[in-house]
């Protein structure tokens, strides 16, 4: 099971068992939050065949930042995530547990 934890707000953004999950200001999204930096499409996050999380980010404006590193902006590629890992979606700070 994945959860995004909002270390700002010290709130449970999402626990989901689907092995996708998307997160920006859209409606359309799994985590669709009105933060004004947040992308409508800002970050995808996935578990694979092993088991193993990454995270996308979608091209978005303010980026997304993980273990103190932005991702690709212009270049689809997937960054693996750790338990405990803490992303920065622009500026909302979470931490990602499974």
């Amino acid at each position: 099971m994945l959860k995004l934890f909002d270390l700002g707000s010290a709130t449970t953004l999402i626990e989901s068992d689907k092995d996708e999950v998307t997160v920006g200001r859209s409606d359309k999204n799994d985590v669709s939050l009105p933060y004004p930096g947040l992308s409508r499409h800002h970050a995808h996050i996935t578990r694979d065949e092993d088991g193993h999380w990454w995270v996308t980010d979608l091209e978005s404006r303010n980026g997304t930042y993980l273990r103190d590193e932005k991702l690709g902006r212009l270049r689809v590629v997937h960054h693996p995530l750790n338990n405990g890992d803490i992303i920065w979606f622009a500026n909302l700070i979470v931490q990602a547990t499974f």
